[in-house]
């Protein structure tokens, strides 16, 4: 077999490969919901969303919500569902590519700060999903729970197990207060870390390290 055979052999295959692998309609049109939700949490809360605000958003007619979804509540506990798992897939890749704990734990924060300054919708989304959703609050915690513990033992935290829990419900009042959109200070001025540097400052981390990462662009954030 030559090489050109054997070139276009396999650009056949990948190409065989990527068409099976191309959303389906009913996909599409599930993800064009979804993405319109989402979009109209910016402005509304969730209450305020019906079947066919949700369709007039996503361009589609009002009778095609219902072949995907039975109801509001239906469609955001799918779009709570995807949005905390591409947020889980975003912390697991700081955590592959950072080896400090208390690195992610410090960039975290500021990762949904950033994310939430352009998506207001999304942070209420995965808000909702930690406050509400225990499956959900549970994959977000045992994430968190990991790096505490990790960064404890390399002696990054100083506090005892019993510390722990009380650490982590500090640890995400502050990510609410950085992420206050009403606060018209930290939209103005960037993201108020001032709550969590009392927090690390409290549980014994090296504050010349957390300065530092606080203090990094936050573009890098969303790359």
């Amino acid at each position: 077999m030559s090489i050109t055979t054997f070139n276009k052999g396999m650009e056949k295959a990948i190409a065989k490969l990527s068409a099976s692998q191309k959303p389906t309609k009913g996909e599409k049109a599930v993800t064009s919901l979804m993405d319109a939700a989402l979009a109209l949490l910016g402005a509304n809360q969730s209450s305020e969303l019906t079947p066919g605000l949700i369709c007039q958003q996503a361009g589609m007619k009002r009778p095609s919500f219902y072949t995907y979804f039975n109801s509001v509540d239906e469609l955001l506990d799918s779009l709570c569902a995807r949005e905390v798992d591409n947020f889980e897939a975003t912390y697991l890749r700081h955590h592959a590519e950072n080896d400090s704990p208390l690195s992610r734990i410090v960039r975290i924060p500021l990762y949904i700060y950033a994310r939430a300054q352009l998506e207001i919708g999304w942070f209420k989304v995965i808000s909702h999903s930690v406050t509400w959703k225990r499956e959900q609050r549970e994959k977000r915690l045992t994430h968190l729970h990991a790096d505490v513990r990790a960064a404890i033992a390399s002696g990054q935290l100083k506090m005892s197990d019993g510390q722990i829990d009380g650490f982590i419900f500090l640890y995400l009042a502050a990510i609410s207060l950085l992420v206050d959109s009403q606060n018209e200070r930290a939209v103005a001025d960037g993201p108020s870390t001032e709550a969590l540097k009392l927090l690390f400052k409290g549980s014994g981390a090296d504050m010349e390290t957390v300065e530092r990462l606080l203090a990094a662009p936050l573009e890098e954030l969303l790359e």
